[in-house]
């Protein structure tokens, strides 16, 4: 049953005094959740997961079970901690006789972001996110770039001398380049693992600045370098087009892409142009409105040299990255900014589209 939460006490209270409690998905806001249960004192019971690797292992003090070791009854009530697949577990759990009412379905990551917050209070670190206000209005022009197959180790050649930023998987090509970007944010806690394989304290060393999101699972790091830094996103419910933030110690809105938070941090920095490139949009499994997942073709997501090999199929919510960038058109468009897509190719056309060699050439 697909619920929505006014406030994180509303989700406290819909547990408390249940006799069984269940999470299901054993990820990174899976974890999140349970850490919170725990500090919270709500009994529960343990995580449910597919994943065959991790039944019999130990999270949160919990054990982790197949859906199929669990006798459900009328008392058993189901929290569904994934957004991506969530549907596809509501209609396993249906299948098994599961009770509607008893199964919580969330439809955006809203009430994770409230229960990071409310483990880490991170108010202090993010204020520091002061010190970065303005600083692009020196630079005046800055480069966006995704992590999309059209992108290339010549381009990023190309842009040495630019302040860029990139997000990510991007760190899986800094062996090929001496190119770094000027400012690297990762804002989901399913980057965590890739960022601490590479190595955050090397990260700090080749990158001028480092943000992350509260939610990344990061925020240990906080006070440990200087140049880290840390912005509250959240994944607020709209009906047309999501909120465009202008200040960035307030909130960062979401739109199910890391390069959404990245043009309203940029913007709150002072950066009057900005140019994307390797936005390609060219994902083959897309999630819609409803929760369903489709396939619609071969396209390819990620750049080769980015892919890790260890990585699963990912899966795109299209609609809502496509109303981020749209939010983000009328926000350049009102604030009489500047905000163009240098992608080669692709399938994004909601931005205007400029060639990279004619924005290069005109050197400020």
């Amino acid at each position: 049953m697909l619920y929505t939460f006014e406030k994180l006490e509303d989700f406290c209270d819909l547990l408390s005094g249940k006799r069984t409690i269940y999470l299901a998905a054993a990820g990174n806001y899976g974890r999140i959740v349970g850490e919170y249960l725990n500090y919270r004192d709500i009994v529960w019971q343990g995580y449910l997961d597919c994943n065959e690797q991790l039944h019999g292992t130990i999270i949160n003090e919990k054990l982790v079970c197949s859906y199929y070791d669990i006798k459900f009854d009328d008392r058993c009530v189901i929290v569904i901690c994934t957004i991506m697949r969530s549907k596809e577990i509501e209609d396993m759990l249906l299948r098994q006789g599961v009770n509607d009412e008893n199964i919580v379905r969330l439809n955006n990551r809203l009430l994770f972001g409230w229960i990071s917050y409310d483990l880490q209070h991170p108010e202090k670190q993010i204020r520091r996110l002061e010190a970065l206000k303005d600083i692009g209005k020196k630079y005046k022009r800055c480069f966006v770039i995704g992590t999309g197959p059209s992108l290339t180790i010549e381009d990023l050649e190309l842009l040495k001398e630019e302040f860029t930023f990139s997000v990510n998987s991007i760190v899986n090509c800094f062996h090929m380049t001496d190119w770094r970007p000027t400012c690297y944010v990762a804002q989901d806690p399913d980057a965590r693992d890739e960022i601490e394989k590479y190595g955050v304290t090397k990260l700090t060393r080749e990158c001028k600045y480092v943000l992350f999101a509260v939610k990344s699972g990061l925020l240990k790091y906080a006070g440990k370098m200087e140049n880290i830094y840390y912005y509250n996103s959240m994944d607020v419910p709209y009906e047309n087009l999501p909120s465009f933030s202008s200040d960035a110690t307030d909130i960062v809105y979401e739109t199910s892409t890391v390069i959404y938070s990245v043009l309203q941090l940029a913007y709150y920095m002072g950066f009057q142009e900005i140019y994307m490139l390797g936005i390609d949009l060219g994902f083959s499994c897309i999630r819609n409105s409803k929760g369903e997942i489709r396939r619609c073709g071969e396209k390819q997501a990620t750049a080769e040299f980015l892919v890790s090999k260890t990585q699963q199929e990912p899966i795109y919510e299209l609609d809502r990255i496509i109303k981020g960038y749209t939010a983000a058109r009328q926000y350049a468009k009102d604030n009489r900014l500047i905000l163009k897509n240098a992608t080669r190719g692709g399938y994004l056309e909601e931005l205007e589209r400029v060639a990279l060699e004619d924005v290069l050439k005109r050197r400020l």
